[in-house]
Parts: C-alpha cells; structure tokens; sequence
C-alpha cells in the first residue's frame, strides 16, 4: 500500500474543499501544510511510528492510502510518489499532444516530469540544468534537447531550438532564479508551471497574455489527476515498468549500500550519482 504522507481531519472547511494541506486541526503545522508523517508529528505523539525510516508505520482511519499493483516491485513502487507529483504539474500545465516543453531542473522531479509529458505525447521536449551528468540521463528518459546552464544563455539556447518559446514551461528546480527565468521561455499565450516553489520572494516580469500556474504542494491532486488524467492508477504503474525502456535501464539502478546513515548522506552530498535513495526496512539495506 502507498500512504499519503497528509493526514487529513476530512471535518474542517479546508479539508471538505479538498484542500487537505490546509488542514485546519493543527494550525501550528510547518508552512501551513498540514499534518505530515515525518515532519510535523511529533514522535512522541500517540501511538508513535509516524517516521517512514522504520519497518512499521502508524496508519490512522483518517489517512488516505492507495493499493500498490502486485506486479509492481517495492522499489519501483517508491517512485509513485514523486511521479505523481510530475503528473500534477504536467496536469496544471494542461499539456497537449504535439506541445513543446521546457523542463527547469534534472533532479528526480524534473526527470520524472520528463516521462510524463512524454506519456502525454508532448513534442519537442528541451530539459536546462547545471549537472552534465543528470542532463545526459534526461536524454535518456526522453528529452530531445538539454541544455547547460553553466555554458548557455539559456533563453537564447532555447529560443534556438524553439524560436518562439515554449508553449509549456515547468519549473522543478526549487530555485528563485529558476523562477524568475521560467517566463522567459515561454512563448507569447504560453503556460508556466512553478512546480518547484520555493518560498522565496522572487520578483517575475511576465506578459499579460501568459499563464503562470503554482502547484499547490502536498495537496491531493498529486495522487489523483494520475487516476483521473491517465485513465486509471495501474497506468502509473506501467509507465513506471515501461516507459523508460529506450534508456536501457531500469527506473533505478540497484546497488545495494551499506546501512541507511550512509545512503543518505549520498544523497546529500550528492555523492556517486545518486539521485533517490531507497531505504529497505524489511533488511536494514538500502538501494541508490
């Protein structure tokens, strides 16, 4: 089963509008945000377990969990999760066959973003960021075009490739320049996703006729508009077994690490070109 990481009280005005990462019942939470296993529910609180780095975890009646395809492996499955969150900016976006995407950011949102819009029959997909290493697995994941931001002026580099802009920009960088660069690829009538919002102040211009769209984060539609846009939740499934056949590679690539303190600090550190790690409770190990 796969958990939400909200717990919505389902009783108070934010949580009947479906705005459960507004929930009202603890207005002390983080950023607003809700209540969130792992991040803002005390250890201590009764009956305990509700960290994710642990074998068990408390499941309250109130939480939302979705059933897992028994055909899906558990380390495939640990990428439901942040593939929902690309189908909900790709979903904001409103992406259509044939449209040309710019992609702000290779992390594993941005990757993921890449398999999405792919998965919606995007056209030219163009991915900028400051890593070759993860640029080179965008174009594996499907990008027709990346870009260095380190060696481009990237709204002329993208201007090259798209003369009038993109007509979908997504932003997964997290950064407040990434934003405020974000409108200068989008062509004129084009749409801008901020799926990477940072909680920065970030001074934007912008034309009148563009669209700018911030992903409301942690809330609901990150696990629905994957049911609802790609028909049915098993699709998830089999877009994360499939559709990244044409890179020669599994979604992840296993290697076994030593114990879990250490898988983390790969991924802080950003260490042998780890991306994700995956803690596997049932063994003490963990998968990179």
């Amino acid at each position: 089963m796969a958990v939400e990481m909200l717990l919505p009280c389902h009783a108070c005005d934010q949580c009947r509008r479906g705005r459960y990462n507004l929930c009202e019942l603890d207005d002390r939470s983080v950023a607003a945000v809700g209540r969130q296993y792992g991040i803002n529910i005390p250890a201590h609180t009764s009956p305990g377990l509700w960290g994710g780095y642990s074998e068990y975890v408390f499941v309250p009646q109130e939480a939302l969990v979705h059933r897992v395809p028994d055909s899906l492996s558990r380390d495939r499955a640990s990428l439901v999760e942040p593939l929902a969150v690309a189908f909900r900016a790709v979903d904001r976006a409103g992406v259509d066959p044939g449209d040309s995407v710019a992609i702000i950011g290779p992390g594993p949102i941005g990757l993921l973003t890449v398999a999405a819009v792919r998965a919606r029959g995007a056209g030219t997909v163009v991915v900028t960021g400051t890593r070759e290493a993860r640029l080179a697995i965008a174009t594996r994941f499907g990008a027709d075009a990346i870009i260095n931001v380190h060696h481009n002026a990237v709204p002329t580099a993208v201007r090259e490739l798209l003369p009038k802009g993109a007509d979908v920009v997504i932003e997964t960088a997290g950064q407040a320049s990434a934003q405020e660069e974000s409108v200068h690829l989008a062509r004129r009538g084009g749409v801008v996703v901020l799926a990477g919002a940072c909680g920065s102040r970030v001074p934007i211009t912008f034309h009148q006729d563009e669209d700018i769209l911030p992903v409301e984060r942690d809330r609901h539609p990150r696990f629905v508009p994957v049911r609802r846009r790609v028909r049915t939740r098993y699709r998830v499934a089999q877009l994360i077994r499939t559709s990244f056949r044409r890179t020669h590679h599994p979604p992840l690539r296993l290697r076994r690490r030593p114990p879990p303190p250490l898988a983390l600090s790969h991924v802080r550190d950003r260490e042998q070109g780890v991306l994700k790690a995956v803690i596997n409770t049932t063994t003490g190990g963990s998968y990179g």
